[in-house]
């Protein structure tokens, strides 16, 4: 048997998958596994993150990706959902596999139909595959808290860095990206130091899907009510994700800071009590959910699915009720226990919990999955369905985004 794998991952941005990349690509490695990972050329992020044994080829088109791979039966696991001539010809050719990082609820179809089996990073991602009538693993794939993915090096001071992830497709946008390092390097490092009281904090991209400007304009005024409750936010997001942030968190005033994209996660872990996640319908699993809780920081989230499957609620953190239907007056309730001495949740004291999210169960998990690979084979050319609709009652946990 040739223990050779493809992986495809040709996003330009950072996020959840090329970190899943990562350790996909260390548990295949510990399974005795050769991975070559075909990336996009624009994306200038890869040589920072440590993929093992992997071999790391740039690709600027769908022919280059091609290039590197065998003309047929190679074993190809994408992590991105790919269309048109590239999908078609992955599809016809090989033994083609996807990941599926979010779920599939009003997301087109048509790169999905192409896998001949889809796997899901969580119990929720599954159940949108399935709904969607597509083959799917009928196991979550949950990944690995994966503290250091970049490379390791003492814990070290926090130091404020840019709030704003400048999108380099466009003109404006690598101007500023040019530009903003420039007048940074004018000012004095502000380092991070926590603040007196209960400090709540986001570790995420600020992007749409986290949906944090709807979930604050409901709980932001009920933070105000606290005086020593404070909000730290770490992580970048375009000016407009950025700005939107900032209205919904106006009633905060001072008692938000943000510092930009981080690498030492350990540091960032360690210098808040709860991590404080964004809605969950778009959500995956939430990497940021099982890395705080391995890392000694509980969770606030809401009662739903995925959260409900990397949270213990009580134990590892608080789920609350979602603030859309209830006004945050659950969150409140949780917040007001906590300001009043209430003890804080010890993830760390819930050892078989957080194994789940550990590169060893990872890797048994990988094993298995590869186990139910050999029957696949080239699936030819499709008829797709060009979008899924979701069943009622999901579209109307849906409504408003």
């Amino acid at each position: 048997m040739n223990k050779r794998v493809y992986q495809i991952n040709l996003c330009e941005a950072f996020g959840g998958s090329e970190v899943y990349t990562r350790f996909f690509s260390l548990a295949l490695q510990n399974l005795g596994w050769q991975s070559t990972v075909i990336v996009n050329t624009k994306a200038d992020h890869w040589n920072s993150l440590d993929l093992g044994k992997a071999s790391l080829v740039p690709a600027a088109n769908g022919r280059d990706v091609l290039r590197q791979m065998p003309n047929r039966d190679a074993l190809v696991f994408s992590h991105t959902a790919i269309d048109g001539f590239l999908g078609d010809a992955l599809a016809k050719r090989h033994r083609y596999v996807g990941f599926a990082h979010q779920p599939l609820y009003l997301k087109a179809l048509a790169p999905f139909r192409r896998f001949r089996m889809v796997l899901g990073v969580s119990e929720y991602v599954l159940a949108s595959v399935r709904a969607a009538g597509l083959d799917c693993y009928a196991r979550p794939l949950y990944g690995v808290a994966d503290v250091d993915r970049v490379e390791r090096r003492p814990l070290q001071q926090l130091t404020r860095g840019s709030e704003f992830a400048h999108d380099r497709s466009s003109l404006r946008g690598r101007a500023l990206g040019l530009l903003e390092p420039m007048t940074s390097a004018l000012r004095a490092p502000e380092v991070y130091h926590r603040r007196r009281g209960l400090t709540l904090g986001i570790v995420s991209p600020l992007v749409e899907m986290k949906q944090f400007p709807k979930l604050f304009s409901i709980i932001a005024p009920i933070i105000a009510r606290y005086p020593e409750v404070n909000l730290e936010i770490f992580g970048s997001g375009t000016a407009s994700a950025v700005q939107a942030l900032r209205r919904s968190l106006e009633p905060l005033g001072d008692r938000v800071r943000f510092w930009g994209q981080q690498t030492d996660m350990r540091s960032v872990y360690g210098g808040i009590d709860f991590l404080l996640t964004g809605l969950p319908e778009r959500e995956g699993l939430g990497r940021n959910v099982v890395e705080a809780q391995m890392c000694g920081a509980a969770v606030l989230a809401v009662h739903s699915p995925p959260f409900t499957e990397t949270v213990l609620d009580g134990k590892t953190g608080y789920l609350y009720r979602d603030p859309r239907e209830d006004g945050g007056a659950d969150f409140e309730r949780h917040l007001a226990g906590l300001k009043e001495g209430v003890d804080l949740p010890d993830p760390l004291a819930h050892r078989e919990h957080l194994a789940r999210f550990t590169l060893p169960a990872f890797t048994a998990e990988v094993s298995r999955l590869l186990n139910n690979l050999d029957h696949l084979v080239p699936s030819g050319r499709h008829e797709f369905t060009p979008w899924y609709r979701p069943p009622q009652t999901v579209t109307q946990t849906l409504q408003g985004i």
